[in-house]
């Protein structure tokens, strides 16, 4: 399996990047989450179900507040330049004193606010809790901030209740119009019209339908992440998923990767492998790892950076720094 998961991640991130406590109760209709808790289940069911033919899918959630709280920040003042860069410096984990981070929205050009109040009224950078697919051709980015949100004067209504910001200028990288939609303090930006309207209805399937990427983000949840990165890909053996998140305890960074090995015999049979990969210097300059064990289906990993920014994780995972399963 290990050649099938390292050339199938290579494939989801080479066509991610040419694009540009849980529960087990998937909620209903728009302002489902408004109020709830955060986990990582529950962010994937504002996402949408991939297609069939998908090749892989990167997902990034984050309980945006509680990042913004670890790292002592609060929503910057949009006419002070300084301070909404350094806010979105901190936020992503490139600060060195940052100890929490998130990852930018699938559809986001920029990390500045106002480049994205300018877009679309709103920027993901100011909610309080965001989820976001990218599974080329399709993106799409829902957010829940503490107030109702105003759409940019720009934006032009196609019907349905959805809107698009219809020119090349406030597109997406590539120029392809974005599609918009509110309900009450919830709004998604997305480059298909379908995937809008289907969020609106309420009733279409969403990535919490996903068994692997369900089997990761409930091991995170069981870790008390506040954000996290997952991966979803297809293999010869079928599709698996790989998450990483971070936690904070007493303003303390921490991280966790979650593998889904299918089933609970592969999980046990993955343990001798991967302790002792994790083990190796290449992965130990980085990471000071506290356990590997088998939780049910996945394997999940505990760890604290070892030194240097929050991110470190993340570059480990994207630049296949981190072991993969035997």
């Amino acid at each position: 399996m290990r050649r099938t998961w390292g050339t199938a991640l290579a494939l989801t991130l080479t066509l991610a990047a040419a694009a540009c406590g849980g529960t087990d109760e998937e909620p209903d209709g728009p302002g489902r989450e408004a109020g709830a808790d955060f986990s990582v289940t529950s962010s994937l069911a504002q996402l949408p179900a991939l297609d069939s033919d998908a090749h892989g899918a990167n997902i990034s959630v984050a309980d945006v507040a509680a990042v913004r709280a670890a790292n002592g920040l609060e929503v910057p003042d949009p006419a002070d330049e300084d301070a909404v860069g350094d806010y979105a410096i901190a936020m992503t984990g490139n600060d060195p004193d940052a100890v929490a981070m998130l990852n930018p929205g699938a559809i986001s050009r920029s990390s500045n606010i106002n480049d994205e109040r300018g877009r679309f009224g709103f920027s993901w950078l100011e909610s309080d809790r965001m989820a976001t697919v990218s599974a080329p051709p399709e993106e799409f980015t829902w957010a829940a901030y503490d107030e109702p949100v105003e759409l940019a004067e720009d934006l032009t209504d196609t019907g349905d209740g959805t809107w698009s910001t219809g020119s090349d200028e406030d597109g997406d990288l590539l120029g392809r119009p974005v599609q918009v939609a509110t309900d009450g303090s919830e709004a998604v930006t997305s480059l298909s019209t379908d995937s809008v309207t289907d969020w609106l209805a309420g009733d279409a399937e969403t990535l919490a339908d996903d068994e692997p990427l369900g089997a990761v983000a409930g091991a995170l949840d069981d870790h008390d992440v506040i954000s996290a990165y997952l991966i979803r890909f297809g293999g010869d053996d079928g599709t698996q998923s790989v998450g990483v998140g971070w936690t904070v305890d007493d303003g303390e960074p921490g991280f966790v990767i979650a593998y889904d090995a299918g089933d609970e015999d592969a999980a046990s049979a993955a343990l001798d492998r991967l302790r002792a990969d994790y083990a190796e210097p290449k992965v130990t300059e980085h990471l000071d790892v506290s356990d590997v064990t088998a939780q049910g289906r996945t394997v999940v990993v505990t760890a604290i950076p070892v030194e240097g920014r929050v991110s470190i994780l993340l570059q480990l995972l994207l630049n296949f720094g981190l072991p993969t399963l035997p």
